[in-house]
């Protein structure tokens, strides 16, 4: 996974798995950038598994980009739009 579009699409797919953790599961927002990293984290091995592509450090470095992505996304609709 290199090419930026993925990178931005997995980080808008992220956003949205943990808006549906957060309501399936009642979790307190102060955990949703850990938990954001982690299912970036998770996608990317996911990713290199079904791909036959091994998990490199540029692997991991672009899960750590989307996760940290879709955390700044979050924080900034959220506050953007706060009453």
């Amino acid at each position: 996974m290199t090419n930026k579009m993925e990178i931005i699409t997995l980080s808008a797919f992220v956003v949205a798995l943990v808006q549906v953790v957060k309501m399936a599961t009642g979790l307190n927002t102060r955990y949703a950038p850990l938990v954001a990293l982690l299912l970036s984290f998770i996608l990317i091995y996911a990713f290199s598994i079904t791909e036959n592509v091994p998990l490199t450090w540029v692997g991991i470095q672009n899960g750590l980009i989307a996760g940290l992505s879709a955390v700044g996304l979050w924080s900034g609709v959220s506050t953007t739009f706060r009453k």
